[in-house]
């Protein structure tokens, strides 16, 4: 089994949708979770925060530095994801149009790196 990366982008410029679309969205989202652990394929998802309470540090010097904002400046920023257990890409697209479906926003699919091989 593989594992991918299912990510939607935000654009820091779209506008936030009103209660009603979230709560659509996220009863969508919710529907979709379940598909996923029904079929054995969920192994994680999260929403991060808004960008702009990201931090970085950097402890490659004496002493760690922390800096309050992104790592960098970007117009589009990961806001949701889920890690998916598939047997192929096949599979992990078919997940990632399902999502994309749920959320309604594009969905970007990355595998995971096997460092075990």
């Amino acid at each position: 089994m593989h594992q991918y990366l299912l990510s939607v982008g935000h654009r820091v410029t779209d506008p936030v949708p009103d209660e009603a679309a979230l709560a659509e969205m996220r009863a969508s989202v919710a529907l979709f979770d379940t598909e996923l652990r029904g079929a054995g394929a969920w192994v994680y998802a999260g929403a991060l925060q808004p960008v702009e309470q990201a931090h970085v540090v950097d402890a490659r010097g004496a002493e760690p530095i922390t800096v309050e904002g992104p790592f960098a400046h970007a117009d589009a920023v990961l806001r949701w994801l889920w890690v998916v257990a598939a047997r192929d890409l096949d599979t992990a697209l078919d997940w990632a149009a399902l999502a994309s479906r749920a959320c309604r926003a594009r969905v970007e699919v990355r595998e995971f790196e096997d460092f075990a091989r």
